[in-house]
Order: structure tokens, then sequence, then C-alpha cells
């Protein structure tokens, strides 16, 4: 619009309003004109339907910014184009096979944990942490919080035995049955390690089917189940934990084979072992049946009076308790004969012909001597022996260091610390004690007086760890003195 509309709106106005206010109207038709004048490409146009956070941003960040055209360069020919388009949709395409592909790696590798993880027994799992959150509310009311609190310690009970047959049976199908199909181990090699394991597993079986209640949640009484069951398992528990040491022995040298010690570790590093070592479920019987009296006497003791599992509970109690002895003594018996055959004399002396009699090992440990180097000391019923430990043809040995001393004829002294030791000779030890430390957990163990063995008196002195050490040495030589003095009385009488 020019000039001359200009000024034929401003004259058709003035003849309307006075002379002052036609310079005012005239200046806001101005305005308004310059605002039509402007281009619609300068300001970016919003739909209040379409407008997003990221498009807000953008105007309010680059109202005030002109669009400049890019300059684009010249291209010889269309391939040069479609060229990088086309590597961006192979690429696109590419990663989204890839992508395909590892969410289907991934949901195999859930099927597959998923089948491990599940359990071949049919018995339900026990999934709350007690048995108050099965019961239903109105059993619950008619139930003292004694009566609660006995139920909660028998359904710790039965979950314990629910893991047990469960990891039982993984050692058996996973681990002894997977080296077996894989050649891994001989048929010799597997029994030794894994004993009589096919008994141990019914025998859990059994009492787990036994213990589960079959029409409610509640467990009126298991003393009565547990006493018949031990009855019948105790010859197998004295043989499967007996061969434990045995077993231990042999799985830690076969863990040098690389085949052996790369199938233990896939083991360990999948999901159903729960990071737990072969010797973990191994052991785990001998552990349960150590754990027996504790659980039963919580049990027995949330018991009423009048309730005849009280009672049949104290005679569960008093038999596993001798069933744990039954084991100890013939784990003990195994040890000493293992200990025994690895003998090593160095000369005719030292052939004590109490070594062999021997059917239990009270303690060893390891102690230095007055030179500094360790020794394997073995404490038998009747006879204390000092060894070290050497290698004969890939088998572990003990090798004699010293005379042995019956226990009859041994004299414990407790050596203060920082006193002088008249016998040291030169070495490390020597050092320690001799020089700016003070001597420390030193003993020395001899003969009484007027007692010899071959013509020589023995004596050695002996630092143990620390002082805890030293003390548990002592007073188990002292125990031991007790017990033959006490046992030699008693035959003379």
């Amino acid at each position: 619009m020019d000039s001359n509309v200009l000024d034929s709106l401003f004259d058709s106005t003035s003849s309307v309003s006075s002379t002052t206010s036609s310079s005012n109207v005239k200046e806001s038709f101005q305005k308004r004109l310059l605002k039509r004048k402007r281009k619609p490409s300068q300001l970016p146009i919003l739909d209040p339907d379409t407008v997003s956070l990221r498009s807000l941003e953008e105007f309010v960040g680059n109202v005030r910014k002109t669009n400049k055209r890019l300059s684009l360069p010249r291209l010889s020919s269309v391939s040069e184009l479609l060229s990088p388009m086309r590597d961006r949709v192979l690429n696109i395409m590419c990663t989204q096979k890839s992508t395909m592909i590892t969410q289907q790696q991934q949901d195999i590798k859930l099927r597959m944990s998923k089948k491990l993880s599940s359990p071949t027994s049919t018995t339900k799992k026990f999934r709350y942490s007690t048995w108050l959150e099965t019961c239903d509310e109105s059993l619950r009311q008619t139930m003292s919080e004694h009566e609660v609190e006995r139920q909660n310690v028998i359904y710790e009970l039965l979950s314990e035995e629910e893991k047990m047959v469960e990891n039982l049976d993984l050692a058996q199908r996973v681990y002894r049955n997977g080296m077996k199909t894989l050649n891994i181990l001989s048929d010799d090699e597997l029994k030794q390690i894994f004993g009589p394991l096919e008994d141990i597993l019914p025998l859990h079986e059994d009492l787990l089917y036994r213990l589960k209640p079959k029409y409610s949640t509640c467990v009126d009484a298991v003393g009565n189940i547990y006493l018949e069951w031990l009855q019948r398992i105790r010859s197998s528990y004295v043989s499967y934990c007996s061969n434990l040491i045995n077993a231990k022995e042999l799985l830690d040298q076969k863990r040098q084979n690389v085949r052996v010690e790369d199938y233990l570790k896939r083991c360990i590093d999948s999901g159903f072992s729960r990071k737990l070592d072969l010797w973990d479920f191994l052991d785990q019987p001998r552990s349960r049946l150590m754990k027996y009296p504790i659980v039963f006497r919580r049990i027995q003791k949330r018991t009423k009076d009048s309730h005849e599992d009280k009672r049949i509970l104290l005679d569960t109690i008093n038999f596993v308790e001798e069933l744990i002895d039954d084991v100890s003594q013939a784990t003990s018996a195994t040890l000493c004969t293992n200990v025994i055959q690895r003998l090593i004399y160095t000369s005719d002396e030292q052939k004590n012909p109490i070594i062999n009699k021997q059917t239990k090992l009270l303690c060893q440990g390891e102690l230095k001597n007055t030179r500094g180097q360790k020794l394997h000391v073995f404490l038998f019923e009747e006879i204390l022996l000092f060894t070290r430990i050497a290698t004969r043809n890939d088998v572990k040995c003990y090798q004699l260091t010293n005379h042995p001393i019956p226990i009859e004829l041994l004299l414990i002294e407790d050596l203060e610390d920082g006193c002088k030791i008249p016998e040291l000779n030169t070495g490390s030890f020597s050092r320690t004690l001799g020089g700016t430390k003070q001597a420390r957990n030193v003993f020395r163990c001899s003969t009484i007086e007027n007692h010899s063995i071959e013509g020589r008196i023995p004596s050695i002195t002996l630092q143990a760890r620390d002082v805890y050490d030293k003390q548990q040495w002592i007073q188990t030589f002292k125990n031991v003195k007790n017990i033959v003095e006490i046992t030699k009385n008693s035959i003379l009488k």
C-alpha cells in the first residue's frame, strides 16, 4: 500500500475525529501496516495442536536467528548421493539383525536356566521364610504364640531337608553323572570321591515325604519320624562321612587336572550351583547331621509338656548324639590309617610299635622348631609324632624328624616369653629368639627324668603361631596325659 492510499484513509478518518487525535490514528495504522508487510518466513508458525517440547525449545532459542540456506556440494553422479544412504540402510539392517539374534540368544539362555534351576523332584518348594506366612488366618487365631514359634522351627527344619534333597540330587546328577558321561574321571575315582551317595539320597527323599503335611500346613509331631529314620541311616551315614577324608584328598589332587578344574569351574559359574563348590555339596550331609541336636532342642523347648513329642524328641536327641560320636570315631580312624600309612621313617629307632595301634587322632597342626623349620605335629591317644611334609610319587607323606614320645613319658614345659633358649642353633628361628625380638609362644616337649628312648632323652622346643594356639596345644597335652593316667590306674586296680 502506497502513501496516497494512506493519505486517503487519513482524510476519511480526520473528518470524523479531531485534529489532535488524527495524528495518533495515523501512527497506529502505520504500525499495523508494517506488521502486515513482515515476511511470514521470518517467524515460525506454530500449530497449538502439534507443539512439542523440542519444537518449543527450538522456537525460543532460534526466534531471533535468521534461517540461512546451506550450500550443497556438487555431485558428479546420482550414485554419490545414494551410496551413503545405501551404507546407512545396510548398517541399520545389520544392527536390527544382530539385536534380534542377541534377543533370541538371551531368551534361549533364560529358558535353559529355568530348566536347570527347576527341581526334578515333584515335592512342593518352600517359598516362604516362616510358617506364619503359609497358614490361614483362621488357623493362626486358634494357636498360641508358643505354638506358632514351634511351627516356625518345624517349617525351618522341613525347608532345610528340602534343600538337602535338591543339593544331593544336583551332586549326583550334574557332577557325578556328568563327569562319568564325559569320561573326565574313572569309575574308581568317582566312587572314592562321591562314596555311597546313591544310598544317602533315597533316605533323605523318604524323610522329606514323611515330614510333609498331607492335609494342612500344620505339623503335629516330628520326633518319632526322625527317631525311626536315624536308626535306618546309621550304617550308611558312618560309611559316607568316614569316606569324606579320602574324598577331599583325591578331589584336591584331581583339581590339578585341566579337564576336572574346567568342569568344576563351569559348574560354579552356572546359576544352578549358587556359586558353591562340589565339596560344599559333598560335605552337607555331615554338617547337617551336626546341626540336628540344636534344631531338635529348639522344637522340644517349644513343645508342651503334655505332648508326646516332647519325650520322643529327647530320645531322638540322645540317639543323634550317639550317631555323631560313631561318625567322629570312624572319621578319626580313617584319618589315623591314612597318616600312619604315609609315615616315612629315617631310622629304625623311630619305629615305635605303639604307632600302628592308634585309632584316634586328637590334635594336629603346624609348629616351628629351633631352626625355624615348619613341622607337622600329630598327637594321638598314646604317642606324639614330629614330622615334616614330603612328597613321594606325587603323594603327600610325613617324614619323621625326631623320636616319637609316648604320652605316658611326655613332659610339657611352658616357657615364658623373652626367656633364653640354650639349645638354639643358627637359623631364622634362632635370630627371632636370640636377636632383638623376644621369644614368644614357645614350649618344650621332652620325657620325664630317668627315662630315655634308645639311650637318649628326646627334647624339642616348639613355637606356636600365637598365644591361643600355644594354650590349645598345652591344654590338649594335659587332657591326654590325664586320660592315660586314669586308664593306667584303672588297669592296675
